[in-house]
């Protein structure tokens, strides 16, 4: 955990010094793997990820895969902080959502120091989330967003390493933002588009165009979070062995629905 608090202050100092001067895009994804890899290979030996029968995740390959994943979700976070409320509500919503799911499932969990932190990440993003709300007084930046992002990441893993989480289950909860993120930018990559430069095509961003404001946006993923995503979490621990049949189940809806939106709120490129 006090590794984990330290590297999330670096990740914080460089979103912050690119807010002030944006850093060159290596820089910043330089900084996100290897703090990503230092998370990793400190937390020591992690469970083995077995996505479908007689695949098993393992050992160096695993290892590889996280650290990637970790930069990845931290970037994703960031993009998807465009709109009034959107990232504090995600931080929110993930957190708790973790703590109460894990507390269902195995109760002896609200004895540990990691969960009392989990609870109070949510804790802290809701405080911020109630001057966010649309509209705004108050703004993440790149320093609150890449930080929020590597702390929740850190935290998934630690939680995972502890046993009282699960790699499916986290996925799960990310949904919302997963979707969004890799569907725009696997759209952009076909269409032969700059995918990594500024772009207003996020599925959110086309529903704020759509509704006007922001809080009809905010509110639906909230719905969705909800409704959608946090009963199949919940399942996914609650019966392990259909841990990424219930994965599947939330992820599918959701990549669906992003593709009949893509064309809500125009085209703008």
């Amino acid at each position: 955990m006090a590794i984990a608090i330290a590297l999330s202050v670096l990740i914080a100092i460089i979103g912050l010094l690119d807010d002030l001067w944006e850093l060159p895009r290596r820089v910043r994804l330089l900084g996100h793997l290897v703090f990503s890899a230092i998370l990793i290979l400190t937390t020591g030996d992690l469970p083995v990820m077995e996505p479908v029968p007689s695949v098993s995740i393992a050992g160096p390959a695993l290892v590889i895969l996280l650290v990637f994943l970790g930069a990845w979700w931290i970037n994703v976070f960031n993009f998807m902080d465009g709109i009034d409320g959107l990232a504090a509500s995600q931080g929110v919503f993930m957190a708790v959502g973790a703590c109460i799911i894990a507390a269902l499932v195995r109760p002896e969990v609200v004895d540990s120091s990691l969960w009392v932190w989990l609870l109070c990440i949510g804790a802290a993003a809701a405080g911020f989330l109630l001057l966010n709300w649309p509209p705004a007084k108050i703004f993440m930046g790149d320093a609150g967003s890449t930080f929020l992002g590597y702390v929740v990441f850190a935290v998934a893993i630690l939680s995972i390493k502890a046993g009282w989480m699960s790699y499916a289950a986290w996925a799960i909860l990310a949904a919302l933002f997963i979707v969004d993120t890799s569907t725009t930018l696997i759209r952009r990559m076909v269409r032969r588009e700059r995918f990594l430069s500024a772009h207003r095509q996020h599925i959110y961003q086309r529903l704020s165009r759509h509704y006007g404001r922001h809080q009809p946006v905010t509110l639906l993923f909230w719905g969705a979070n909800l409704v959608w995503v946090a009963p199949l979490a919940w399942l996914s621990m609650r019966y392990p062995a259909w841990q990424w049949g219930a994965t599947l189940a939330c992820y599918l809806p959701l990549i669906a629905l992003a593709l009949l939106l893509r064309r809500v709120g125009g085209d703008d490129r």
